[in-house]
């Protein structure tokens, strides 16, 4: 099984580290051992996956939705 590094992740999907490993924590993907974050092969899928339907989102319209509940 061949592991990829956070860093290395970021560079095949042209991102920052940050963002790779802000995601594997806010949805539970990948390892952390010691102050490396370690993924698996279906791990890079799911985090693939993820940041592409993050960028095909409507950001300006999930605000306006946000703020409309907001001000109920």
């Amino acid at each position: 099984m061949q592991l990829t590094t956070a860093p290395d992740l970021a560079a095949k999907l042209k991102t920052s580290p940050q963002t790779i490993t802000r995601n594997a924590t806010r949805h539970k993907i990948g390892r952390k051992l010691g102050r490396q974050w370690v993924f698996t092969p279906s791990d890079v899928e799911r985090l693939t996956q993820l940041l592409q339907a993050n960028r095909q989102r409507d950001w300006a319209e999930m605000g306006k939705r946000g703020m409309q509940k907001r001000w109920q």
